[in-house]
């Protein structure tokens, strides 16, 4: 997640032009997924959340921004356990 500065990538078509194209590509390449869909400043989606395979809990929520910034605050949650499988040790016997 982070403010990537890209304003000419249309999050809802994929496209791009040629100043956005490459990250874009990349995104894609990687199977990432792009969860914002609201403006961050102005009229552009510059903060981005990426996942692969995380999932986000709640909605995305939007607050105005904070101090000095010209972005907005992005509230979210995501699921990220992970669980464990217990692997059997393998040995072996040496002959006798």
């Amino acid at each position: 997640m982070g403010d990537f500065n890209y304003p000419d990538i249309n999050w809802n078509t994929l496209r791009a032009d040629s100043n956005g194209y490459k990250f874009l590509k990349l995104v894609m390449d990687c199977y990432l997924e792009q969860h914002v869909c609201i403006p961050t400043k102005g009229n552009n989606i510059l903060d981005l959340i990426l996942t692969s395979e995380m999932s986000i809990k709640d909605s995305i929520r939007m607050l105005a921004s904070v101090d000095n910034s010209d972005h907005n605050v992005l509230i979210f949650s995501i699921d990220c356990s992970i669980s464990q499988e217990k692997r059997k040790k393998a040995s072996l016997l040496q002959p006798s």
